[in-house]
């Protein structure tokens, strides 16, 4: 459990210093980092990206 937790607590880290560095496009940078690390193979960065893009995606009220 404590592995669990400390992924995501580095997750929602990362993505508040996105987010402050790079506003509303922090979602897009953190997609780019994500495709980067999927084509240099590396895939458990690329799932940590992938993780850090959802937190910041924006989302809609409607659902």
């Amino acid at each position: 459990m404590d592995d669990k937790f400390d992924f995501y607590r580095t997750v929602n880290q990362t993505a508040f210093e996105l987010c402050q560095r790079h506003g509303w496009g922090a979602h897009g940078y953190a997609a780019k980092l994500s495709e980067r690390a999927k084509t240099e193979g590396d895939e458990e960065d690329g799932l940590f990206w992938r993780a850090v893009e959802a937190a910041l995606t924006p989302r809609n009220a409607s659902g």
